[in-house]
Formats: C-alpha cells, structure tokens, sequence
C-alpha cells in the first residue's frame, strides 16, 4: 500500500490554552464567614419542573413544595445554618441563607458552597425518587445547573432589598422586553439629522420659552413626584410587615402543642413559644419481637424505642415531651419542671431509639403516644419602635419579659404590636392572631394575620 506518511504520535496540547470554566463566586471573599447570603439555583436547561406562574402568584407543584420543604428544613440538619426567605420560581429557586458560628467555634461548621452542595444533592435524591414513585418529569442530564449565583448581604438596607426583591420575583416572570422597533427608529431618525446653527435671537427666545415651561411645569411635577415617593414608602412599610409576620407564621407552626403564652404590660408585647425540631411516637406496649423497648411511665425509664422512625438523629442535651397540656400550672406544663413531663435527651440516641440521661419518669400518658422533642425557647418582642426574636435562652416557669440574651432584630418602624392566643379545643385547632402598625414620616400602615396552631398533644 503506498501513500504518503502518516504521524501516529498523539500531538499534546497545552492545557493553558483550553477555555477555563469562569467562577461566579467574589474574587478573595471567604465564603465561610458568618453573614447572610443571597443564592440563586438555575434548573439545568431552565425546565420549569417546581409548578407555574398564575395570575402573578406562584403555584407550586409536588416538586416545588418539596424544594421548599428542603430548604426550610436544613437548620434541622446542619447547626449554625439558617434559612430565610425563599421564592420557588418553575425554573429557578432564591433564598437567603445564614451562617452563624456556633458555641466554641471560630467560624461556621459549613461554608457557602457545602450548604448548596448539599441541598442540591438531597433535592436531587428525592426528586429521583419523585419521578420512580410519583411519576414526576424527568430532568435533563441533572436536576440544577453546576455552578449557583450569590450575593454577599452586607447591611439591613440591602437585606431588606433582597427580600423585596424575592417576594416579587413572580411579578417579573411574565413582562417582555420591547421589540426592536426602537433601535430601527433611532438609527433612522440619526441617519436624518443635520448639522445647522442658530442665531442669537433664537438662542435668548428658546432660554426664555424653556424658563416659562419649567415654572409652569414645576407645578404640574410636584405632586405627582411626592405621590411616587409616598406610595414607595407604603410598599417598603408593607414588605416589611409581611416578612415580619410570615417569619412569625413559620415559627408559630413549629410551636410544642400548647407552648404559646403571651404578656402585655401596656407597652410592650411578648410571644413567647417552645420550639420543636421533631416529634413521633413512643412504644407503649411490648411487640411480638424479643428486646422491644417501652416507655415505662411506672418507673424512672432510660429509654424508649421509636414507632416508626424520627426524621434525624436526635440530639444530645435537647428535651423530650410527653403530654403537654398547658403553658401555665403544674400539671403538663412544659415550662415547669415539676409538671414531670419533659426529660433530656442522652447521648447515643438514633431515629429509632431515644436515651433520657438522667432518668425520668413520665407523670402522665399520652392519649396518642405521641411525645415532641424541643431545642430552645424562642420570644417575639414589641418593643422600644422595633421587633426583636429572642432564642437559645433558659426554659423556666415564669415568663422573662424579656429574655436574658441579645436579641435579634425582625423589623424597625414599629408603633404598635397586638398579640392573642386563642388555645381551642380538642376538635379545634388554636388560633395566634397577629397585628403589626408601622409608621415612617407621616405614613402608617397595619396588617392582621392568622395562624392555626395544632394543640393535640
């Protein structure tokens, strides 16, 4: 066979000269520092997978309600991570994600970066799981795109913007960009355009025309510019009473049943609650298998095993609670230690069983074998023309008004706060009644809003 020579050597190349991948992240910022952090996650190809835009409002499929669901879930699952506001749009996801240093610690357990690698791992894993069990769509390739956008929050004013800007983001999701008629006009009506002068007399009778139409003018811009300016402050009053009270809402729901107690001095408002991270059912009776473990209310027990299985693993030094009827009196009252129903939670417990350390015994029976399992109290605070959320302080009988922390602040502007509670019944679910006034240079504003509150206990 003849020809001409052929090189079979593999020619090399320079991997310098291959297109590098560009970073989305700030150059030299330290992604692990505690703050707040505004991220946005793209869907891979831009499916829109988590629901639809109707009317301007959001509605979410299973998909998108598991998305959320993730989210708010992950201070459950990572300490020092907590989650703000979200928006689920079909396409894309935005949220606000803090980073807090913990007890002992010089900075944060996870950085920015392990915090969405690992929420879009387990979304991923269970939207999989979606589509064997529940038939949903099928995603191209991967569920999100690699990389993620974020903007590092540096003050109050551009938190406040951030949220703003979540909240509307469906408002946006239909408006078009205008054709290009525009450029063709403008590029023809340059094209005519000619070079000319003008004389002396015509320069002092345009200044004079220009002067009467600007006085005149004054009067006709005026008000609608302070109407613009007025209506603009109603709005960043109204945003930020609804973010107040949505904040409230969510952690309202995740109250111990018959947690919520609250106390007005005239002046100042409080709302105070137990908040619990998990909850199921203790095994009351022996099963058919040998070495079941039952809650032993005859006796100070150690332990118990789960029916069914918790969510995660419980933690050490969180409390357990078991009947609790009441906020105030002896008997079920969580805040009281001699109403023997709530007991820590020891060491080595997992989803299935739960160690007490030291030893309790449990004064009384739950109808439902049901028992909660609570981290911290938490308060809401009108007070001093501001918000304030107290948490992480010590559970005790009375009511602190207010706690013996520093607070974190909710929303500034604050004239007035009206907090109720009322605790239903048995076959009715209790009803938090919330109402907010805020005020900022002759503006004033109030919005009510309900939570229903499950208090089977």
């Amino acid at each position: 066979m003849s020809g001409h020579p052929v090189d079979m050597r593999k020619k090399t190349t320079n991997i310098s000269s291959l297109p590098q991948r560009r970073s989305l992240r700030l150059p030299g910022y330290d992604y692990s520092r505690a703050g707040a952090y505004f991220v946005t996650l793209c869907v891979e190809k831009r499916s829109a997978l988590f629901g639809e835009i109707v009317g301007e409002e959001m509605q979410l499929n299973d998909a998108g309600r598991m998305v959320e669901q993730a989210w708010l879930e992950l201070p459950q699952h990572y300490p020092g991570v907590k989650v703000d506001i979200c928006q689920i749009m079909p396409d894309h996801f935005h949220g606000i994600v803090w980073l807090e240093i913990m007890d002992c610690e010089e900075a944060p357990a996870l950085s920015l970066n392990d915090v969405i690698h690992r929420f879009k791992s387990f979304t991923t894993h269970l939207y999989i799981e979606g589509v064997a069990n529940e038939g949903w769509p099928q995603f191209p390739g991967r569920l999100w795109q690699r990389s993620y956008f974020d903007h590092v929050i540096r003050n109050d004013q551009d938190l406040e913007d951030t949220r703003k800007y979540i909240v509307h983001n469906p408002l946006k999701w239909q408006r078009k960009t205008v054709d290009g008629d525009y450029e063709i006009n403008l590029k023809r009506a340059t094209a005519k355009r000619v070079e000319s002068g003008f004389t002396l007399t015509e320069l002092v009778v345009v200044i004079v025309i220009v002067g009467i139409l600007a006085a005149l003018g004054g009067q006709f811009i005026v008000a609608p510019v302070t109407g613009y300016v007025d209506f603009a402050r109603r709005t960043r009053l109204v945003d930020q009473a609804e973010m107040a009270l949505r904040r409230m809402q969510r952690d309202i729901r995740h109250a111990l049943p018959n947690s919520i107690r609250i106390d007005d001095d005239g002046t100042r408002q409080y709302l105070e609650m137990l908040n619990t991270v998990d909850g199921g059912r203790y095994r009351r009776y022996p099963g058919p298998d040998i070495g079941d473990d039952i809650l032993d209310f005859s006796i100070a027990d150690t332990g118990f095993d789960v029916l069914g299985s918790l969510t995660q693993e419980p933690a050490e030094d969180d409390r357990l609670v078991v009947y609790n009827i009441s906020s105030t009196g002896t008997t079920g009252n969580a805040y009281d230690a001699n109403s023997q129903n709530m007991a820590v939670i020891g060491e080595l417990s997992t989803k299935d069983h739960v160690n007490l350390d030291p030893v309790f015994n449990f004064a009384n029976t739950s109808p439902f074998q049901r028992f909660f399992i609570v981290d911290q109290p938490m308060t809401y605070a009108c007070e001093g023309g501001v918000l304030n959320r107290y948490d992480d302080y010590t559970i005790i009988v009375g009511q602190p008004t207010p706690p013996a922390v520093d607070p974190a602040l909710v929303t500034r502007n604050v004239t007035g706060c009206s907090f109720s509670y009322n605790p239903g019944t048995s076959q009715r679910a209790g009803l938090v009644t919330l109402k907010i006034t805020l005020a900022e240079q002759g503006e004033t504003i109030t919005l009510l809003h309900q939570v229903h509150v499950v208090n089977v206990p």
